[in-house]
């Protein structure tokens, strides 16, 4: 079973967000990734855009948002709805699947995935 490495999702993930956004200037900061407080003047990174100047715009909705960021649990959940799949399609139990993975992320990122142990419950 070939799954692609975090990095290769990660940069597969940002190359299809890419695709359906459009880069713009943030409005709240006029792309400078600072702004000015109203009262006291004080300069602060832009909380809009987090100092980067820049917002992305869906093509379709229009919605606003910030640059797709590509964490180790959504690579985790992605990939074992994946396997789901590849069981339900082998008609093998999930877990016999799902649990080589979640031990080899476990290993290499113990912060990624919490192993859940589960019991047995007496009949």
């Amino acid at each position: 079973m070939i799954l692609p490495s975090y990095e290769e999702w990660a940069e597969n993930a940002k190359a299809a967000f890419l695709d359906t956004h459009v880069e713009i200037a943030c409005w709240h900061c006029d792309g400078e990734g600072e702004s000015d407080c109203c009262e006291c003047g004080h300069t602060n990174e832009c909380s809009e855009c987090d100092g980067e100047g820049t917002l992305y715009s869906h093509e379709k909705t229009g919605e606003e948002v910030k640059m797709f960021f590509a964490s180790p649990q959504e690579y985790y959940r992605a990939m074992m709805k994946e396997l789901s799949r590849l069981a339900k399609w082998q008609g093998k139990a999930p877990v016999a699947v799902m649990l080589p993975f979640a031990r080899s992320i476990r290993k290499q990122n113990p912060i990624s995935v919490r192993l859940r142990k589960y019991r047995r419950v007496a009949a």
